[in-house]
């Protein structure tokens, strides 16, 4: 009997494993596939637009850089795809939204979600300050590279707004903190899942400088996710890291967009 059930944990073991590796797996496929099919359905979109038929990949690149309505339908296809995909890979797994932490939302999560902020900042300023006296060789000061002109004034700026600081910050965290932090600590610990979902995110803003790697801004967001992931282990729910999230994207909205033309 002890020799069964030693085999029959092993199965599970094996199994929580495979599915864990699986999830990562899955999340990627679903961060890179929504941005293709996205990009399909806009470029499919575009065809009955005045002024852009007919452009090719670099002008109609251009043109969507500056325009910001144009810039909100290509965030909300590629956002929405996303949200399919994790949807069909929740039913799929027999889950549901309050499994991954949709729940019903609180005040307090807005407290938690400030606090949470306050120590993202503390935490980023003391991290870049080791790195930049010890790899002297490194540069941390780039500037984050957007898809979206920042010359944007007017009624534009509502749409960037919607487009960085609403959107990402909701899809993410459903997708990582959510979805796969949740397949994740169902085998590993909480230390464990927290830098595995917090790696994928942070390299995945790697990219976003121009002719180099995004150094300081891929672990900007290694530190958010960690605090995140906290966040979510805590209250059991995704509220406060969205609202942190946004907190922080909103924030660069401002600098960004806001602060140059007041």
């Amino acid at each position: 009997m002890k020799r069964l059930a030693r085999r029959a944990a092993a199965a599970v073991s094996r199994k929580q494993a495979y599915a864990s590796t699986s999830s990562v797996a899955l999340v990627i496929g679903m961060f890179f596939g929504a941005q293709i099919v996205g990009a399909f359905l806009f470029g499919l979109v575009v065809l009955l637009v005045p002024g852009y038929s007919g452009l090719d990949g670099n002008a109609l690149a251009t043109r969507v850089t500056n325009d910001p309505w144009m810039y909100l339908l290509l965030m909300v296809l590629i956002q929405g795809v996303t949200l399919l995909m994790l949807r069909a890979a929740l039913r799929y797994m027999n889950q549901t939204w309050k499994r991954i932490g949709v729940g019903r939302f609180q005040m307090g999560y807005v407290a938690y979600a400030a606090a949470g902020y306050g120590v993202v900042l503390v935490a980023n300023t003391v991290i870049l300050a080791v790195l930049q006296s010890v790899l002297t060789g490194v540069n941390f000061d780039q500037e984050q590279v957007l898809s979206i002109s920042k010359t944007v004034t007017g009624p534009g700026l509502a749409a960037v707004f919607v487009a960085l600081a609403i959107l990402p910050p909701v899809v993410e965290e459903l997708l990582m903190r959510g979805f796969l932090f949740t397949q994740l600590r169902q085998r590993w610990s909480f230390g464990v899942s927290a830098v595995i979902v917090s790696t994928l995110f942070g390299l995945a803003h790697i990219t976003q400088a121009r002719d180099e790697l995004f150094w300081s801004g891929a672990i900007g967001f290694f530190v958010l996710s960690l605090v995140s992931c906290w966040l979510r282990e805590k209250t059991k729910s995704l509220w406060p890291s969205i609202g942190m999230h946004m907190i922080q994207n909103g924030l660069a909205f401002y600098m960004l967009f806001i602060a140059r033309i007041v």
